[in-house]
C-alpha cells in the first residue's frame, strides 16, 4: 500500500531528524 509506504518514510524520516540534532 503505497499510503502505508509513505506513512512509514515519515516515521523513519522524523525519528532521523530528532537523532541528527545537535
Amino acid at each position: 500500500n503505497a499510503f502505508r509506504l509513505q506513512r512509514l518514510v515519515r516515521e523513519v524520516t522524523i525519528q532521523y531528524n530528532l537523532c541528527n540534532e545537535p
